[in-house]
């Protein structure tokens, strides 16, 4: 007794001969996109190589462009250095839990560990924010606190 008909087995070589071909596209249209990937990263290495290199652009990429290049960047040491910790332990995603704005390295050193103990978590983001000043050239002028008056121009008149 034959349980399969000559039709219904003819079916299935159709069938998998129609699968076949179905793999071998993917497998090619794969391979293209494996190449084009390839292509791109070269691509950005090769963009990245330039922007970095001391040749292209003499000294390499520098992290800071200052439109008054004789002004000095300082810590205004009238103000305080806020800090804040968030969580960024957790087995799925990151905690999150943060301490908001504390003062002092105290209050968060004592934050990280009462959340390290509540919850084993070890990894913490650590934020740091100051008020920074632009000390121009020559020093603050005189009753200056915030904001140079206009007309105002640097010893020897330049950098203004």
């Amino acid at each position: 007794m034959r349980l399969v008909s000559r039709t219904a087995r003819r079916k299935h070589r159709e069938a998998l001969s129609t699968a076949d071909e179905i793999k071998n596209v993917f497998a090619e249209l794969n391979a293209e996109l494996v190449a084009l990937e390839e292509e791109r990263l070269a691509r950005l290495e090769e963009g990245l190589r330039r922007l970095f290199s001391e040749e292209e652009n003499g000294r390499g990429m520098s992290r800071s462009v200052h439109r008054y290049v004789d002004f000095t960047i300082s810590w205004d040491p009238e103000t305080e250095i806020n800090r804040a910790v968030t969580c960024v332990s957790g087995d799925l995603s990151d905690c999150g839990a943060s301490s908001g704005w504390l003062g002092t390295e105290d209050e968060i050193v004592d934050w990280m560990t009462r959340h390290t103990r509540d919850t084993r978590h070890l990894r913490y983001s650590r934020t740091m924010q100051d008020i920074a000043v632009m000390l121009p050239p020559g020093g603050m002028p005189k009753g200056v606190t915030h904001t140079l008056p206009d007309g105002w121009v640097p010893p020897g008149g330049a950098g203004a």
